[in-house]
């Protein structure tokens, strides 16, 4: 059980509708006053919390339905940017950290073509073949598949303190902890767009696959009177990108006869380029 909950955001699909979010943040706050955000792309992973007790890496867990998920630990361990140690002059007694486990794209590729030789079927796409990986019963598996991190959120805390994103961000990296690829400080919703503009145009760049872009209010104590929804906190939206598409061929389509006896239909596609991943 997360001893607090990993909550879901509320989705933004288009730039007036970041605005929309930015103006009931002010009007909860019952402010005028530009907001200071946080913005960051969004990782196209799985979401995982660790768990450290005076600074030993204790437990991960996936997200799960928010409140409980799955104890991943002993697979996480075999991710080499995962630190086991918590470094620097400031170790919590307890602080429970956020983040995307994720693969690359290359390693999404080439783990693949490999699955492919060996009969296996392959992973639908980077997010599917991370969740995969981090949850095999077989560890040495994991430990094979290059998987990464990107630490973002925090959960509970005791024995220290953060007054805002920024600070929090600026400590995982005194830390040693990976943080996202990019991440922005910013004042005002017109500098917020700025940055999704931006992290939209090297989406094509990044190494790993994102889907969207994150904003969060940065100070802590404006993200507690703002409060949570039923599932999804005030303080913070997920700005999605629009679907990558493109155009291609359906080759053949072939019923598939599972175990139980269902009849799937698996089409066979002329293989395009998308995302950064080749589809077939």
């Amino acid at each position: 059980k997360h001893t607090e909950p990993m909550l879901s955001l509320d989705n933004a699909f288009s730039h007036d509708e970041v605005r929309e979010f930015d103006e009931r943040v002010k009007r909860f706050l019952k402010t005028g006053k530009e907001i200071e955000y946080t913005v960051e792309p969004k990782y196209d992973g799985l979401a995982m919390e660790l768990t450290y007790r005076n600074g030993i890496l204790y437990k991960a867990s996936t997200r799960g339905d928010g409140y409980e998920g799955e104890d991943v630990t002993v697979n996480i361990k075999t991710i080499k940017a995962v630190p086991m140690k918590i470094e620097g002059e400031e170790v919590p007694e307890e602080i429970d950290i956020r983040g995307e486990v994720y693969i690359d794209i290359k390693e999404f590729e080439a783990l693949n073509r490999e699955r492919a030789k060996e009969g296996e079927s392959p992973f639908a796409n980077p997010r599917n073949a991370a969740a995969g990986s981090i949850r095999q019963l077989d560890s040495s598996i994991t430990s094979k598949r290059k998987l990464y991190l990107a630490c973002y959120g925090i959960g509970f805390t005791k024995g220290i303190e953060f007054t805002s994103q920024w600070e929090f961000i600026t400590w995982l990296k005194k830390a040693r902890f990976p943080v996202p690829a990019l991440i922005k400080l910013v004042r005002g919703i017109d500098e917020v767009i700025d940055v999704i503009k931006e992290i939209e145009e090297k989406r094509g760049a990044f190494s790993f696959e994102a889907d969207g872009a994150v904003i969060k209010v940065n100070d802590f104590e404006l993200q507690k009177a703002l409060g949570i929804k039923t599932r999804e906190p005030r303080w913070a939206a997920a700005y999605k990108f629009k679907a990558h598409q493109a155009i291609t061929n359906i080759n053949d389509i072939i019923a598939s006869v599972g175990r139980t006896g269902a009849i799937t239909p698996v089409a066979f596609l002329e293989p395009v380029r998308i995302g950064g991943v080749t589809v077939s």
